[in-house]
């Protein structure tokens, strides 16, 4: 049996701490920045004019440049709460005092094109948004001041794109936009800004540094941006199978993201390391640091996995899957308040970690039926799995269900996430669809648990219709379980659930 390509894990699940409601008139609704790089079809190579020499070619590139301030909006008032890691005030004062700099317009373009995802009306802004947040990355990285490189604005540009062509299905892109923003967090020391200076050797010739800041907004805000980083690096591995830099938990000298809102008054508690996270000090694990944990529990699942499908050496197997089966219940014990119905109606991060984390537990479950099928084991002996991921995967649909987005909101927290919550969706669906063709091997007559089963699986698949396109990668990695629940007629209206 090939390995299938949709059991790779998708963890990235959004963050939010809470809802801001902010002015609806700010400094940005005034304010008007240059957009030097409209034309896509620049050559990155090419020398470009200062930005405010560069003039716009018609009233449409005028009107593009007006839209700013209200896609910036966007982000604050909606997108911030699935990604939590800017910092408005810090944002708006540095645009008052530095309008001209290359890594702050890359940021604030970057920060736009995200806006731009959750309306219609702004649509057509996307491609040139993108073309322009790139290309003053770019500028970033051929200007001869270091200044321009070492800056936490590009880091945080870099971010936003990667995230912006992930969801829109550029995967190959933003591997290659990873990396930069993986080598220059090292560069600016992001993953060891919590360690004792004084056990800190400097890289010869290659350590730019950030400033030193006793700010706790700030210090709050790279660790949020770090740890963002880790997340997306960590999604992009289970697509790709490509290696991960931070993997290595051990190195990662980061404390935890504390509870609480990025703004003026903002007082972070004392958090762990990862590393040193126990369950008597997980009290105070926020539903963003919660993704993180729930990453770097997949990241161990998925390795296990792995092992199976690739026919690697699976020696000490079931002591590896016992362990992890603690490692499991324990994280959920843990992120237990982030997990309960109102916390996931209300917090789009605790919906998207409620999401992932079952997911994972499905597809280590998973792996083990895998192995027991390959090694021709009993069936018995993956009996407990069997049963677990199929309860989880009624978790899952029952989720879906209780929060079925409003059309055409800006806050659906199905479009917010989209792609990063099609995994855990397709995780229940091949759960759900291997006892579903066990049921029909049987010659099971319709009854209630049947009935049962085939809607949990058509509300699955109609939740992947609406966050994919069919054509997508995830549609096409349950195209088989389509087709069997195409062939279903029982007259009893299972072919058009009212969700």
């Amino acid at each position: 049996m090939a390995p299938d390509q949709a059991n790779y894990l998708d963890l990235f699940a959004n963050f939010a701490d809470g809802m801001d409601h902010s002015e609806s008139e700010s400094f940005l609704d005034r304010f008007s920045m240059p957009n030097p790089i409209l034309e896509s079809s620049m050559s990155p190579m090419m020398p470009t004019s200062p930005p405010h020499t560069l003039a716009f070619g018609n009233q449409n590139d005028r009107s593009s440049l007006y839209s700013l301030a209200g896609l910036h909006r966007n982000y604050f008032d909606v997108i911030y709460f699935s990604l939590p890691f800017l910092s408005e005030d810090r944002f708006t004062a540095e645009l008052a005092a530095n309008p001209n700099s290359p890594a702050l317009l890359a940021l604030s373009y970057a920060v736009a094109l995200v806006g731009c995802t959750i309306t219609l009306q702004h649509a057509h802004l996307r491609d040139a948004y993108y073309a322009t947040a790139r290309n003053y990355v770019e500028q970033c990285e051929r200007s001869l001041s270091e200044e321009d490189l070492a800056s936490f604005n590009l880091f945080q540009a870099l971010l936003f794109l990667i995230r912006f062509e992930i969801m829109n299905r550029r995967l190959t892109r933003a591997w290659m936009t990873l990396g930069r923003a993986v080598r220059l967090s090292k560069l600016l020391g992001l993953h060891r800004m919590d360690r004792d200076t004084n056990e800190y050797t400097s890289c010869f010739d290659l350590d730019l540094g950030l400033p030193t800041t006793q700010d706790p907004l700030l210090l709050e805000e790279r660790r949020r941006s770090f740890w963002c980083l880790y997340i997306l690096e960590s999604y992009v591995r289970t697509r790709t199978g490509a290696d991960c830099e931070l993997v290595d938990t051990k190195k990662l000298h980061v404390f935890l993201p504390s509870p609480g809102l990025l703004s003026p008054g903002f007082s972070p508690l004392k958090m762990p390391f990862l590393d040193d996270l126990t369950p008597e000090s997980s009290h105070e694990i926020s539903s963003y640091a919660g993704c993180v944990l729930m990453v770097e529990l997949a990241m161990k699942c998925f390795d296990h996995g792995r092992k199976i499908e690739s026919g690697a050496s699976t020696f000490g197997f079931w002591d590896t899957h016992y362990n992890l089966v603690h490692t499991v219940d324990e994280r959920i014990t843990m992120l237990q308040r982030h997990m309960n119905a109102k916390a996931i109606k209300e917090d789009p991060v605790a919906f998207g970690l409620y999401m992932n984390l079952r997911g994972t537990e499905i597809y280590f479950h998973e792996a083990s039926i895998l192995y027991v099928e390959r090694t021709g084991h009993p069936r018995l002996v993956a009996a407990e799995s069997q049963r677990r991921s199929l309860a989880t995967a009624y978790k899952i649909a029952t989720v879906v269900r209780l929060n079925w987005p409003d059309q055409q909101s800006k806050h659906d927290i199905f479009m917010l996430q989209a792609t990063f919550i099609a995994w855990p969706l397709v995780m229940a669906m091949k759960a759900l669809h291997r006892e579903l063709k066990h049921y029909l091997a049987q010659q099971h007559q319709y009854g209630e648990a049947m009935t049962e089963l085939v809607t949990s699986l058509r509300i699955l698949m109609k939740a992947l219709d609406y966050i994919e396109e069919g054509d997508g990668f995830w549609h096409k990695s349950t195209e088989d379980i389509a087709a069997v629940l195409l062939g279903l007629h029982d007259g009893a209206g299972l072919d058009s659930v009212a969700l």
